[in-house]
């Protein structure tokens, strides 16, 4: 959920309409054949994601993305 992303558009400005490779710093990247663009780690580009899981004997667990200001909050009764 934290991890730097990338994200692959097309340019539809240029002319022949390439793609370009949007990525967040920290990101290592192989040699590519293509355009890249570095974006700031936890750019709110590349969205928000949350997550829940449930493990019998440990119990409910949540992760928020820190792109879109999350947070998480487990109560127990």
């Amino acid at each position: 959920i934290d991890a730097p992303r990338a994200h692959v558009r097309i340019d539809r400005r240029a002319a022949t309409r390439s793609a370009v490779v949007d990525y967040e710093q920290g990101l290592d990247l192989p040699e590519l054949d293509l355009p890249t663009l570095a974006m700031p780690l936890h750019n709110m580009y590349f969205g928000g994601v949350t997550a829940a899981m449930y493990e019998p004997g440990v119990g409910l667990t949540g992760a928020a993305d820190p792109r879109r200001t999350g947070a998480v909050a487990v109560t127990t009764p």
